[in-house]
């Protein structure tokens, strides 16, 4: 089961975090002290040339070629 739902990045104490929605607790039966797994999707261009990056992955680059073709 997935949901999706806007959540604006606050500042709490000395950290930063997101609030999640009574209702969307509920609905997965979350309580306090729960771990909850997030996905969240990198849009801006910059964060996403530093994943690429990390990832080895260059728009520049030429794509890997093989010396040998193989044989079968």
């Amino acid at each position: 089961m997935s949901i999706v739902f806007k959540a604006k990045l606050r500042r709490i104490g000395n950290a930063k975090g997101i609030i999640i929605p009574n209702h969307i607790l509920e609905k997965i039966h979350a309580v306090e002290g729960d771990t909850i797994q997030l996905i969240i999707p990198i849009t801006k261009p910059k964060r996403l040339k530093a994943l690429r990056e990390i990832a080895g992955r260059y728009r520049d680059t030429k794509p890997f070629k093989r010396e040998y073709e193989d044989r079968y």
